[in-house]
């Protein structure tokens, strides 16, 4: 009984250190909600395993963002760099016609920082017009 007890502890401990570790070893890896607006980020930066909702038929992609303050899904296009804390990836909305270049940079293990560099802005639908996103967003990792 006392070793049955203390196997369980010993097989939670390594799994809770093999999760722990596994998000240092590849940070661009998970899911994020964005801490101001209404909008989730799943990603992973080292393989094209991300299933996108509604784009099923294209198969796995690095990616996809999406949610109800943002206009359209945008998937990841491409990644350009992946460092320890900073990477460069293009997102594409899901009609194809406009790409967004960012720059996510990690703040520890669970805060996301989205930078839009250049070319088409993200935008969110205020009434019925498209309004700009702030160039800058944050997310917290949620798993």
């Amino acid at each position: 009984m006392a070793k049955t007890s203390i196997i369980k502890a010993a097989i939670g401990m390594c799994l809770l250190f093999a999760t722990s570790h596994a998000f240092a070893d590849e940070p661009f890896r998970g899911t994020f909600a964005g801490t101001d607006f209404k909008i989730q980020i799943d990603i992973d930066l080292y393989e094209e395993n991300v299933k996108v909702p509604g784009m099923e038929a294209f198969g796995p992609m690095n990616g996809y963002m999406k949610g109800t303050d943002l206009y359209c899904t945008w998937y990841v296009s491409s990644v350009r760099e992946v460092g320890q804390d900073k990477a460069l990836v293009h997102f594409s909305n899901e009609l194809g016609s406009e790409t967004q270049p960012v720059e996510l940079t990690l703040q520890g293990d669970s805060l996301l920082q989205l930078k839009q560099v250049k070319g088409n802005w993200l935008k969110k639908v205020v009434g019925k017009k498209l309004q700009k996103l702030p160039t800058e967003l944050t997310f917290k990792r949620t798993k």
